[in-house]
């Protein structure tokens, strides 16, 4: 493996379905690694990247026993350029939270449910909030609610062996987007409930190979518990005003939660690392 981290931020690497692998800086993903024989490994990457000067060395297929790959790799890891729009706000933010071991251990990004269990599916209590929070906004002069996103910022797992849905945000980012948060959490809470027991022993040999392999810290319960869903922000710097319509948003959001979970948390990261928020 390349170092994990460059000038200050993290490379994440993610399994993935079909015998692939990603790699990301920020919320950028500088290139994706799939097995396409038992000793074949294909590379490739956004065309931004694979323009860049020694890409080509790079990112092409490999004989995985050949003994160039490392330092092929090291030199495109290194010297690879990615625009400070994918490292900033919510990029850094995702940074942070990636490093985190507490209150939850995370290992996975951008989680997506796949198949019959695709994203999208209509739920009859999100439509209810949805409805709720228009009313809402017509009344404050907000801007009106729109879709939810199609995936997860991160998945973790925590103490009590429960699966954590984070939605991470710059407070920073336009307000509405800071404070319809949980509603946008509120549509992967159902989705991801309706199936976790028939995908929990799938999502457990994930974090059970990203132990094996050292990108996940070991001694993590097993995944035998419900879902927890926060929201993480990096710094909390909402101004009072968004601090009051997201309470709001969690409020209503609140009342349409699957009977089953917990109220959604609020993060921020300080210093000295994660902290809850009222």
């Amino acid at each position: 493996m390349a170092p994990r981290e460059l000038h200050g931020y993290r490379h994440d690497v993610h399994f993935r379905a079909r015998d692939d692998l990603h790699v990301y800086r920020g919320l950028s993903r500088l290139f994706d690694a799939r097995l396409v024989s038992d000793s074949e490994l294909n590379l490739t990457a956004h065309p931004t990247y694979q323009a860049q000067p020694g890409a080509e060395n790079f990112l092409r297929r490999w004989d995985v026993h050949d003994p160039g790959f490392s330092g092929d790799m090291h030199r495109y890891i290194n010297e690879i350029m990615v625009s400070s729009s994918f490292l900033s706000a919510e990029g850094a933010v995702q940074d942070r939270w990636s490093r985190v071991n507490f209150p939850w251990t995370p290992f996975d990004r951008e989680g997506v449910l796949g198949g019959p269990h695709r994203t999208g599916r209509e739920f009859a209590r999100v439509d209810l909030a949805l409805a709720e929070l228009k009313e809402l906004a017509t009344v404050e002069r907000w801007p009106i609610p729109t879709a939810t996103g199609t995936a997860v910022d991160q998945l973790a797992v925590d103490t009590e062996g429960r699966l954590v849905l984070l939605e991470l945000k710059d407070a920073r980012k336009r307000s509405s987007d800071v404070y319809y948060s949980p509603f946008q959490l509120l549509q992967y809470v159902w989705e991801w409930n309706d199936v976790l027991a028939a995908v929990r022993s799938n999502i457990q040999a994930v974090i059970d190979a990203r132990v094996e392999v050292g990108l996940t810290s070991g001694g993590l319960p097993p995944l035998e518990g419900g879902i927890r869903a926060a929201v993480g922000f990096g710094a909390d710097l909402r101004s009072p005003e968004v601090r009051r319509r997201y309470c709001l948003v969690l409020d209503v959001v609140g009342s349409y939660l699957p009977d089953s979970i917990a109220p959604m948390e609020t993060w921020a990261i300080s210093e000295s690392g994660p902290v809850p928020l009222i």
